[in-house]
């Protein structure tokens, strides 16, 4: 079986949270983006502790990817620490790619944390038209993932419907 995506997962070496405040999970946000979207990036997520990105590429690109994120994290986030060893899941199926995405933007229920409930360290502000670092990651996230849709998007926001402000 062919792999069509890789799951990466990063964690620093002392397993402290990576980006603790407001402002450093945004600025986790922008670094992905700037890292990884030329690289196949299709979702990701900063929880406490780790990190989630999935990305469609070979394997060679996504260790290339993952060894330059954590480069740009450190510098941008200022960790005086570095990351652990990067985790690679290969992604088998249309299905299993489904089911990442799905684990890697619900990272806060499965983990319970309470700390970016706007989900400022995610993709998901961008795929809600909230935000507009990515174009074309969002662009790739609907090419790849057509079922994954606006009421299942709004549901891992946790609102039911968003309303236009001024």
């Amino acid at each position: 079986m062919s792999t069509i995506a890789w799951h990466l997962m990063f964690r620093l070496v002392d397993q402290r949270v990576i980006a603790p405040s407001t402002a450093e999970r945004r600025t986790l946000a922008r670094t992905v983006y700037e890292s990884c979207a030329a690289g196949g990036l299709l979702a990701f997520r900063g929880s406490d502790t780790h990190l989630h990105a999935v990305v469609l590429c070979d394997r060679v690109m996504a260790g290339a990817i993952a060894r330059n994120l954590a480069i740009r994290l450190r510098w941008a986030l200022d960790l005086d620490t570095r990351f652990d060893a990067t985790r690679f899941q290969p992604v088998q199926d249309q299905r299993h790619l489904s089911n990442a995405v799905e684990y890697v933007l619900r990272q806060d229920v499965r983990h319970g944390f309470e700390n970016d409930r706007l989900h400022d360290a995610s993709l998901l502000p961008d795929l809600l038209g909230l935000r507009l670092l990515g174009p074309e990651v969002v662009r790739r996230f609907r090419e790849h993932l057509p079922r994954l849709g606006r009421s299942s998007l709004l549901g891992f926001l946790g609102v039911p419907d968003l309303e236009p402000g001024t």
